[in-house]
C-alpha cells in the first residue's frame, strides 16, 4: 500500500513458454544434463532421460524437465537399475484440464488421438489467458496444455499465429 504505481510490483513482466527472453533459464540444456549424468557417474542413461524427459521448447531453447531430470538421478544414485518414472504426474490436481475434456461442445477427441499418436496439431495459442475466460474456447484449452507442460511447440507460424504443437516426451505421453 505505501508503493507508488510505478514500482516493479506494479509493473510485472511476466514471459511464457512462447517468449525467447531467459527461455534457456527455465529447464536443462542438452549439455547441462551430460555433466549431471557424468557427475552422477551415469552417462549410461544419457538416452533414457532425453527419451523421458527431454522435448520442451521454451523460446528458442531446447530443455529437459529439471524436476524430472534430478528425480531420475536420484532414483539412480538410490538403485543402480533404476527405470525412468513419471515423477511429474503428483505434482498438480488437473481439474482445470478436465473439466475441458469433459465438454461435450468441444471436439477434441481426434485431435488427443493424433497427439498419442505421435503426430501434431495447429491450433491458435494465448497467452494472456485469465481465470474467468480460461474455459470460453477450446483454443484455451490447447493454450493452457501448452503453457503447463503437456504439450510442447513443434514449430511457430508467426504470421498466422499458430503453434504446431505435439507430446513432448514419454513421460508425458503415460
Amino acid at each position: 500500500a505505501k508503493e507508488s504505481i510505478f514500482t516493479g510490483t506494479n509493473n510485472f513482466a511476466s514471459y511464457s513458454v512462447l517468449d525467447r527472453d531467459f527461455s534457456g533459464y527455465f529447464g536443462f540444456s542438452e549439455d547441462e544434463v551430460e555433466r549431471l549424468l557424468s557427475a552422477a557417474g551415469r552417462t549410461d542413461r544419457a538416452d533414457v532421460i532425453k527419451e523421458w524427459y527431454d522435448g520442451y521448447v521454451f523460446g528458442n531453447s531446447y530443455v529437459y524437465c529439471p524436476w524430472d531430470v534430478m528425480n531420475y538421478i536420484a532414483a539412480l544414485s538410490r538403485r543402480k537399475d533404476a527405470g525412468p518414472g513419471n515423477y511429474w504426474k503428483h505434482t498438480s490436481h488437473n481439474g482445470i484440464l478436465l473439466t475441458f475434456v469433459n465438454r461435450k461442445d468441444f471436439r477434441v477427441k481426434s485431435k488427443f488421438e493424433t497427439l498419442m499418436n505421435g503426430g501434431t496439431i495447429v491450433q491458435t495459442i494465448s497467452d494472456e489467458l485469465t481465470y474467468d475466460t480460461l474455459h470460453s474456447s477450446e483454443d484455451n484449452l490447447w493454450s493452457v496444455l501448452l503453457m503447463t507442460g503437456y504439450l510442447t511447440k513443434a514449430d511457430i507460424n508467426e504470421e498466422e499465429g499458430t503453434v504446431r504443437l505435439k507430446i513432448p516426451n514419454r513421460e508425458i505421453a503415460t
